[in-house]
């Protein structure tokens, strides 16, 4: 699965509108994939965890779209990834040749990578 539909992954991210990060970084995203392969190792448990969390909160948004198998083939992360973060996402899909300057519907932007 390499298309998908990016007004679902927008209109689950509209539904996160007014939600915020507590002071340590701490958010209901990384919670979200406690206890899954998604990421290498414990993420979190919405209490004790907290990371600057941009990345996080898209994988969130996609996984919520297309359940985590699917949204880890868009996202080109394998299982147990280190792609918790924009350099270790950005390497993923540089890895599979999904790199480019000139930005498309549907595209994650990374800067300064």
């Amino acid at each position: 699965m390499s298309k998908f539909d990016v007004s679902k992954v927008i209109n689950i991210a509209k539904t996160q509108i007014g939600y915020a990060e507590t002071p340590e970084n701490i958010t209901k995203y990384s919670a979200y994939f406690e206890g899954t392969d998604f990421y290498n190792g414990s993420k979190g448990n919405g209490t004790s965890w907290g990371v600057a969390w941009c990345d996080i909160f898209f994988d969130y948004c996609m996984c919520k779209a297309y359940g985590i198998e699917n949204a880890r083939k868009i996202l080109c992360q394998p299982k147990n990834s280190y792609g918790a973060g924009c350099k270790e996402s950005f390497g993923y899909y540089k890895l599979e040749n999904r790199t480019g300057k000139d930005p498309k519907i549907g595209a994650q932007i990374f800067f300064s990578i």
